[in-house]
């Protein structure tokens, strides 16, 4: 094989970077999606926590009768 040209050589980068931007697009969404995912859990223990918090002071006020 001879040597490249500078047209090869350019392709060749050309295909290099454009796999790496499909990778980098890929880690993108995996971290975005991790992300909200996790929101979303925040979001749901929060809101089991006030229905907890809110049964406790409703039992309380009930039993003490305040």
């Amino acid at each position: 094989m001879g040597p490249l040209s500078p047209d090869d050589v350019d392709a060749r980068f050309a295909e290099i970077i454009a796999r790496e931007r499909g990778v980098g697009r890929r880690v993108r969404s995996y971290l975005v999606g991790r992300a909200i995912g996790a929101t979303v859990l925040v979001l749901v223990a929060l809101g089991a926590l006030t229905g907890v918090v809110g049964v406790f002071l409703a039992a309380w006020k009930y039993f003490l009768g305040a």
